[in-house]
């Protein structure tokens, strides 16, 4: 089946439409805006483990005893970078801030 570029491009169009109301609406329903503030990023496990270089295990310690403000979405838990970046500056020491702000710098 041959389509032209001016029916593929129409079509492309709508499909994009569609997936923007739909990237709308998945958002609305998760109230990440009410959760992120303007520019904040979000890290995950792995993500916040490589860059303090500890286990999922002490990750799991630092939620539990309540240190470490984490958000559960579904399955998955994250980190709010500026959480984070509190958390480092109560805790840890001179590298690993730097480290961790070398490694969430936007760029």
């Amino acid at each position: 089946m041959y389509v032209n570029n001016d029916y593929f491009t129409e079509w492309m169009k709508k499909l994009d439409g569609r997936l923007r109301e739909i990237c709308k609406y998945f958002k609305a329903l998760t109230g990440e805006r009410e959760i992120l503030g303007e520019g904040e990023k979000l890290l995950d496990n792995q993500d916040l483990s490589q860059i303090l270089k500890v286990s999922g295990r002490t990750l799991q310690r630092y939620r539990s005893t309540g240190v470490l403000p984490f958000i559960k979405r579904g399955q998955k838990i994250h980190y709010k970078a500026s959480d984070v970046r509190g958390f480092i500056h109560s805790n840890g020491n001179y590298w690993d801030k730097k480290r961790f702000e070398e490694e969430t710098k936007e760029g």
